[in-house]
């Protein structure tokens, strides 16, 4: 990380850029997410050294757990173990191929209750990064 007049520029695992203005729209983001658990408002802010969340400094390590990819009735172990992992932030996609299989028809139930899993990691105290689509990251792909 260095630090010019104009901007800050950090390097993400990626290689791209992130200046400013993204870690302002994360911080907004991690806001609507994170500020309203359980219909508590939060205070959320950050400085230079990291996001303080009611007055507390937070390191948010993620992991990710994929609801429609295990039954509800898994959901609970799942989060508990990876909870008792040390993860404090779950990262998940909204799988809109599960949801709206064909167009116009829809999907809540059984392993797409997202509303539940979002319950049950609201339970454990647990923030939740939600990857709202259209499309989700195939990380096991096989490149051409």
């Amino acid at each position: 990380m260095y630090q010019d007049r104009k901007t800050t520029i950090l390097q993400s695992e990626f290689g791209r850029n992130v200046d400013k203005f993204r870690i302002l729209f994360l911080i907004v983001f991690m806001w609507l997410v994170v500020g309203f658990v359980g219909g508590i408002p939060h205070k959320i802010t950050y400085d230079k050294r990291s996001l303080i969340i009611d007055g507390q400094r937070v390191l948010l390590i993620s992991g990710s757990v994929h609801y429609p990819r295990s039954t509800p009735s898994m959901w609970r172990p799942i989060l508990q173990q990876t909870k008792a992992a040390g993860i404090n932030l779950i990262d998940t996609y909204v799988f809109w191929d599960v949801h709206e299989p064909q167009k116009g028809v829809f999907n809540f139930e059984g392993n797409a209750d997202i509303s539940h899993f979002l319950d049950i990691c609201k339970d454990l105290g647990l923030y939740v990064n939600l990857r709202i689509g259209p499309y989700v990251r195939d990380n096991n792909a096989i490149a051409n």
